[in-house]
C-alpha cells in the first residue's frame, strides 16, 4: 500500500505585494490569483510538478484575458496543452521529492515492524503479548485455574454443609510458579513475585492495629457488666 503524504502548495506571505503580482493590471489582479492558486493546489494534489492542462484551465473558467495576464508576469509559462507554473521546484515539492520520501517512510515503518517482530519472538515461552507487565516493564506471571475439578481432592470451596464458601487467598512466594524453591539464574517472574512479597510485607507491617473496645464493667463490681445487675438489686433490698 502507497504511503500518503499530505501535500501542500506553498504561497509566501510576501507574494500578495511581489513585483509580478503588483503588476497585473488592477482589473485581473484578484481573479487572476485566484485562479493560479486554484491551479497550484490542483497541480500539486496531482503531482505534475506545476503543469496544468487546457481542461482543466477550461473547468475553472479561465478566460484567455486572465491566462494572458499571468503569462505576461511571468507567474506561468506556455506549455504544450496548457500551462507550466515559473520555477516550480524552486518553491514547491516534485514528484520526484515525494516518492523519496513516501520510501522513507516506508523504510521507518519496516525497520519499526522487523523490530517488533524481532522483540516478540524473544519472549520467553509461555508468554504473549496480552502478558500483564509490572510497573517496571517484567512480566508478571498469573496462575492458571484448573477448567475442571480434581475427582480425587474435595472441593475447598464447598462446606461440609454442602455451602458455597470463598477459597482462603493462596499465600504470597517470593518465586514464581516455575522455580518454587527459588533460583541463581535471572528470572523476570522471580523479580515480579519479590516485588509482590515485600509489597504485600511492607503493607501488613504498617496496618494499624485495630483497637479493641471493651465492654464497660461496674466499678464496684467489676465481674458486672454496665447496667450491674448487683447494684441494682441491692438498692432495691434498701428500698
Amino acid at each position: 500500500m502507497e504511503e500518503q503524504l499530505m501535500v501542500w502548495f506553498k504561497v509566501d506571505d510576501g507574494f500578495h505585494a511581489s513585483r509580478k503580482v503588483v503588476s497585473i493590471p488592477r482589473r485581473l489582479r484578484f481573479p487572476a490569483i485566484g485562479l493560479w492558486t486554484t491551479a497550484g493546489s490542483w497541480s500539486g494534489a496531482e503531482e505534475l510538478d506545476g503543469h496544468v492542462p487546457g481542461y482543466m484551465l477550461d473547468e475553472w473558467g479561465a478566460t484567455q484575458e486572465l491566462i494572458d495576464a499571468l503569462l505576461e508576469a511571468g507567474l506561468w509559462e506556455e506549455a504544450e496543452d496548457g500551462i507550466q507554473f515559473a520555477n516550480w521546484a524552486e518553491y514547491q515539492p516534485t514528484r520526484e521529492g515525494l516518492e523519496e520520501k513516501r520510501e522513507q517512510e516506508r523504510l521507518r515503518k519496516a525497520e519499526w515492524r522487523a523490530k517488533k517482530a524481532a522483540k516478540e519472538a524473544a519472549r520467553p515461552a509461555g508468554t504473549d503479548a496480552g502478558q500483564p507487565r509490572d510497573a517496571y516493564g517484567t512480566d508478571v506471571l498469573v496462575p492458571s485455574i484448573p477448567s475442571r475439578p480434581d475427582p480425587t481432592r474435595p472441593d475447598p470451596t464447598l462446606s461440609t454443609s454442602g455451602e458455597v464458601e470463598s477459597a482462603p487467598p493462596a499465600p504470597l512466594s517470593p518465586f514464581c510458579s516455575k522455580h518454587p524453591h527459588g533460583t541463581e539464574k535471572a528470572c523476570r517472574g522471580c523479580g515480579s513475585a519479590r516485588m509482590a512479597f515485600e509489597a504485600a510485607r511492607v503493607a501488613a507491617k504498617n496496618k494499624p492495629t485495630p483497637i479493641v473496645r471493651r465492654e464497660a464493667t461496674c466499678p464496684t463490681h467489676p465481674e458486672w457488666p454496665m447496667p450491674c445487675e448487683k447494684c441494682a438489686a441491692l438498692a432495691a433490698e434498701v428500698a
